[in-house]
């Protein structure tokens, strides 16, 4: 039977659970203790499986020596989040931030078990998509236009100085999706590396250079080339994040200016705008 009401923490933990096909996400609720239990035995049963069997008994077994056994599994599973005292009386922030990394180590073992399937899977699909995609209209577009566009593509880094040569000596051109795609990266390193704000961060020294590679990942696919993605999405999706930040702060620098200082008109005996 489904939960009354799904709260936002309940939700972003079932669509963890939802993808690794957990059998009880109906009954799942942060606010079941035994519920709760059940999603973790169940992690670690078929997607983590740190413990051998006979060691996962204290994690199934309710009552005092729970919450102990539940502390030393999060500690040995090497998890980042850990929970002070009884579960119970643990904030539900606490709560989320630990079953959010303990769900998301369980889809990522999974990924590593099935990397095999999943990989010429997914590019099976991708190619079948490309191949279904109709014909774009190029109309409008100079002759040249495919030859500019990755000249300056090859200038800014984004294509080897061979593509060029071989796109000049081809007679024909390349699809309009990859066409788009470039133009989107060019404009992604335009505007991180040479907007206003990039040079004057280059200026005062607060740039980086962070090599792809360097970038941590916090699993792996058994694919060098598919990790290598991984990684770029991930240096995006937080590059996406901060964007978003800014533009929050910059929201609440606006509202703050207009709340405290407002303008006082004697004559009217109010005070506002």
């Amino acid at each position: 039977m489904a939960p009354a009401t799904t709260t936002p923490a309940d939700a972003s933990l079932r669509r963890l659970l939802n993808a690794m096909a957990y059998p009880g996400l109906a009954a799942f609720t942060l606010d079941d203790p035994t519920e709760v239990r059940k999603a973790i035995t169940w992690v670690e049963d078929r997607k983590i499986r740190l413990y051998d069997i006979d060691e996962r008994e204290p994690l199934r077994t309710s009552g005092p020596g729970w919450n102990a056994a539940f502390r030393k599994y999060l500690d040995d599973v090497e998890c980042p989040h850990l929970v002070k005292g009884e579960w119970a009386a643990a904030s539900a922030q606490a709560k989320v931030q630990v079953l959010h990394w303990l769900f998301a180590k369980g889809l990522a073992c999974e990924y590593v078990d099935e990397a095999e399937t999943y990989n010429p899977a997914a590019a099976a699909a991708v190619a079948a998509a490309a191949a279904a995609s109709p014909a774009e209209e190029e109309e409008g577009l100079p002759a040249d236009f495919h030859e500019r566009v990755h000249t300056l593509a090859t200038r800014l880094g984004i294509l080897p100085s061979s593509s060029s040569s071989s796109l000049s000596s081809s007679s024909t051109s390349p699809p309009f999706s990859s066409l788009l795609t470039t133009l989107q990266t060019i404009l992604s390193v335009i505007q991180l590396r040479l907007s206003p704000a990039a040079f004057q961060a280059t200026k005062e020294g607060q740039a980086s250079d962070l090599q792809l590679d360097d970038f941590l990942l916090s699993y792996s696919t058994q694919d060098p080339v598919v990790d290598r993605v991984a990684r770029a999405m991930t240096m995006l999706y937080v590059n996406d994040l901060r964007e978003l930040q800014t533009d929050i702060n910059d929201i609440l620098v606006s509202a703050q200016e207009f709340t405290a200082n407002p303008k006082t008109n004697t004559a009217l005996g109010k005070v506002g705008r």
